[in-house]
């Protein structure tokens, strides 16, 4: 639907839910794929933060209803680098709302 309608963004809800993890990961691939090769930006919600992490450039941290963290998935996992974090995923435990861009796309 998105390239038929030549959207700059895609915004899933949750598009990995209830796939086995081989699944998963191969459509978390295609997703990155198809960002990549038709210059979108896909914006999907995912609980798994492992997902989020290896497939998107930018991702949010939401913690009852609100974004707690921003940044890359290198960020969100230093606890260095999150304000008032005291481990590297007590910023992530809820779900978290991943970011991926195009590599060629502004954003």
């Amino acid at each position: 639907m998105v390239p038929a309608q030549d959207t700059r963004y895609a915004l899933l809800d949750e598009p990995l839910n209830n796939l086995d993890i081989r699944h998963a990961v191969r459509m978390a691939e295609q997703l990155r794929s198809a960002a990549d090769g038709l210059n979108k930006t896909v914006v999907p919600v995912v609980h798994d933060i492992d997902i989020a992490a290896g497939y998107s450039g930018r991702a949010n941290a939401l913690r009852d209803g609100a974004i707690v963290a921003n940044g890359t998935p290198a960020e969100l996992m230093d606890p260095t680098s999150s304000p008032g974090s005291s481990t590297p995923r007590s910023r992530c435990t809820k779900s978290t709302a991943a970011r991926w861009p195009s590599t060629t796309a502004d954003t």
